[in-house]
């Protein structure tokens, strides 16, 4: 073999050699990622009906209003029955909000106007519905009434978030000696804690809620009342003196 055949193969090895070393620090690699997708919840509500039907009565494409225009008054005698109309709200958004009629008030000599009945607040959930009767307008004798109208009464929904806790206040109970009086939490919710405001004797106190009994009387069914199903609240036990009082209630959102 001649020199110049072995150079050449020692060039041939050395680039080999230095290919091989090249190569020595790469690795395999992979990966993977963690996502957390954030969404928010909306309140949101519709009119979905409203009644008397017909063409005198129309819901806004949006569901966001209903207009009621009556047939014209034709006499001007008093009429304490009126016109008046009932619709139904709906929650259309994704968490829970209480539904509250603000009324008109009360439109003006010679009107009267009157807010539908539970007009709130009332807790409604996502996908449920409350129904209004008895909005509308009565009036007294119009014979020396010089207006000819059209006239309009405003009745508006608010629909605002239930907060996660919130203060229930019940009515005023007038206890017999050893009367039992009771309240709810909204629906959907549960009790937290509860008092009794203005008792000055005695009184037996306790929580409506599963596992919880009060002077012998087990949830949900007491002596006076029977809770719905999945409602808490408080129930009183009076103590022997009759006095009046009410409760307050601290309920909170699961």
């Amino acid at each position: 073999m001649t020199l110049r055949k072995i150079a050449g193969l020692l060039a041939a090895f050395g680039l080999t050699v230095g290919l091989i070393g090249g190569g020595v620090g790469a690795v395999f690699q992979d990966q993977v990622t963690a996502t957390e997708n954030i969404s928010v919840g909306k309140v949101a509500c519709e009119i979905t009906s409203a009644s008397p039907a017909g063409p005198n009565m129309v819901i806004s494409t949006t569901g966001k209003s209903v207009t009621y225009t009556p047939p014209i008054i034709t006499s001007s005698a008093p009429n304490a029955t009126g016109l008046k109309f009932d619709f139904t709200v709906k929650n259309t958004g994704t968490i829970p909000a209480n539904f509250t009629v603000d009324s008109p008030g009360t439109g003006g000599s010679p009107f009267a106007t009157y807010t539908p009945a539970a007009s709130g607040p009332n807790p409604v959930a996502p996908g449920a519905s409350i129904s209004y009767t008895g909005a509308g307008v009565t009036w007294g004798d119009l014979s020396a009434f010089a207006g000819t109208g059209p006239y309009s009464f405003t009745w508006k929904v608010d629909c605002v978030e239930v907060p996660a806790t919130q203060e229930v206040i019940s009515s005023s109970f007038n206890f017999s000696g050893t009367g039992w009086a009771g309240w709810n939490c909204p629906t959907g919710t549960h009790i937290v804690s509860a008092a009794l405001v203005g008792a000055t004797n005695p009184y037996i106190l306790g929580l409506a809620k599963p596992g919880e009994t009060t002077d012998g009387s087990t949830y949900p069914v007491y002596p006076h009342y029977t809770f719905p199903a999945g409602v808490e609240g408080a129930v009183v036990h009076n103590g022997g003196i009759a006095q009046t009082a009410h409760l307050v209630l601290q309920c909170t959102l699961p």
